[in-house]
């Protein structure tokens, strides 16, 4: 939270939003394939690779 807004004057006068900062985090899915993508590019192997995910599994 950056800022917490404020209601202003009975809610019409100098009434200011609330400002928050958002990050949006990666799924560990993808930062596994990304992960094992570049150790198989460095090994030089040309790969594919596909995940697929579940409720409780990758």
């Amino acid at each position: 939270m950056l800022d917490e807004g404020n209601k202003g004057i009975l809610g019409l006068f100098n009434a200011r939003m609330a400002k928050v900062k958002v990050t949006v985090k990666k799924r560990i899915s993808q930062e596994g394939k990304e992960f094992l993508l570049d150790i198989l590019t460095k090994m030089g192997l040309d790969a594919q690779i596909e995940v697929r995910e579940n409720n409780d599994s990758i």
